[in-house]
């Protein structure tokens, strides 16, 4: 991996690795080194041009360093990636955490998908913003905005690649982008989500159909198997709907099971989302 051919002074081609693995390989032996070294690499690697930030990403987890990589990325400012393109849909961003018939729900901000460049790359990309960002631009499908951003630091508890956005700016909209019947267009405040609770989406519905709906979400989830030893966790994605109860691409799919402590398991119910949304009338 990264194996590629260079020049020496003496006009002699080499086998050698690329910028991206030696770095990966610098990490891998982080503890036999004078960390100056490594914080050096780094920030000359920063410092290049020709830097390709997602081929760095995608060596660091095949080397199981993507952790390490992803702390050291935050504090350089100069690894941030660049991006630019056009947004396809846009969701609340919402972390939920679970602990057997217990859970609760953290509302980060919004997710979303770009279909654009990042470092020169062209790609579909996903990016977390804040609250107050969405806020401040009203971003919406269709709108064609620029920024710079950086790899998330855990992908367990996050949707996007990308996060801690920054130097945000809407260039322009594109009009039908949305194919329908999803609903598109800015979405609301994350308060409005709280009030309309959800429903649990069949995952298979939500990656056909629901990707670029507003009402759609696919959250993270953090599930707590024993209070008494809160280190005993495990990760998953579930996804979920907002929109209309009489909306009629919806399919709720099997329901979910949370595992608890000495093997047992809690399963959630039909009643649950039923308790979550009973407040609002067939079509809101």
């Amino acid at each position: 991996m990264g194996l590629c051919s260079a020049k020496t002074p003496f006009g002699r081609n080499i086998k050698t690795y690329d910028m991206e693995r030696t770095i990966c390989d610098i990490l891998r032996s982080r503890n036999q080194m004078d960390i100056a070294i490594l914080t050096d690499a780094l920030k000359r690697y920063a410092k290049r041009k020709d830097k390709n930030l997602p081929q760095l990403m995608r060596y660091a987890e095949s080397f199981k360093v993507s952790k390490i990589l992803r702390s050291y990325m935050e504090v350089l400012p100069m690894m941030k990636s660049i991006f630019k393109g056009v947004i396809l849909s846009i969701q609340p961003r919402i972390r939920l955490l679970r602990s057997f018939d217990e859970r609760s729900h953290n509302y980060l901000g919004y997710a979303l998908l770009i279909r654009g460049l990042v470092d020169g790359m062209e790609r579909e990309l996903s990016i977390g913003i804040g609250k107050a960002a969405q806020q401040k631009h009203q971003f919406g499908v269709g709108d064609e905005i620029s920024g710079e951003c950086v790899p998330v630091a855990d992908e367990r508890m996050e949707t996007a690649e990308f996060y801690k956005s920054s130097k945000l700016n809407k260039v322009s909209h594109i009009s039908n982008v949305l194919t329908p019947p999803v609903w598109g267009g800015i979405p609301p405040v994350l308060e409005v989500y709280r009030e309309r609770g959800h429903r649990r989406l069949a995952a298979r519905t939500f990656d056909t159909k629901c990707t670029a709906c507003i009402w759609g979400c696919r959250m993270p989830v953090e599930i707590i198997i024993d209070n008494w030893n809160p280190g005993k966790r495990k990760y998953r994605f579930e996804t979920f709907c907002y929109g209309p109860l009489s909306c009629k691409i919806y399919k709720a799919g099997p329901t979910r099971k949370v595992e608890g402590r000495n093997g047992m398991v809690y399963i959630e119910e039909d009643w649950v989302d039923e308790d979550a949304t009973g407040h609002r009338e067939l079509d809101e």
